[in-house]
């Protein structure tokens, strides 16, 4: 259990890439970029797992990928497996609970964020319904014939001052 996010690039980062990564249960986002209005560029996440994001509070918050200002980051080939989305107690109620496995990834306009002059690309990522039973207090995953959730690949009700670009192939 991780009580806050799986990986997050906080501040002033450039060129970073994770790939070929497994994380599960974390307490918020997964896969995190926390640039706010730094000129925070060439975050790569690829290849990699994300697994139950938020469990670690009971999903009062949490999505697989999550940006909160940056001017360029990719989410490539993510494989999404969420629970169902939290719409009546996330901690984050605005937009019926969005950042609460609402979407694979989200787009917060908080914490200084500034997407004046921003690219994310979001390609070849799947996002599936998380199979789980608990068994004396631990969670069992099921990765077995996932089925697709039928939520959208990216949310973005929060950054309406223009100049934010999003690229995604939506073939989740």
């Amino acid at each position: 259990f991780s009580h806050a996010d799986g990986i997050n690039f906080h501040g002033f980062v450039q060129d970073a890439i994770v790939d070929d990564t497994y994380i599960q249960n974390t307490g918020d986002d997964i896969f995190a970029v926390w640039g706010s209005d730094f000129d925070t560029r060439g975050i790569v996440f690829q290849n990699s797992v994300a697994v139950d994001a938020g469990r670690a509070w009971q999903n009062h918050y949490g999505s697989c990928a999550a940006v909160y200002g940056a001017k360029e980051a990719t989410f490539r080939n993510l494989s999404c497996f969420a629970p169902d989305q939290n719409t009546h107690d996330c901690y984050d109620g605005s937009n019926r609970g969005a950042t609460c496995n609402g979407c694979l990834g989200i787009i917060k306009a908080t914490f200084r964020a500034d997407y004046s002059d921003s690219i994310f690309t979001f390609t070849g990522n799947k996002f599936y319904k998380l199979k789980r039973t608990e068994r004396s207090g631990h969670q069992i995953y099921d990765f077995t014939n996932p089925q697709k959730i039928g939520r959208p690949e990216v949310c973005n009700q929060e950054w309406t001052r223009g100049g934010l670009h999003i690229d995604q192939d939506a073939k989740v």
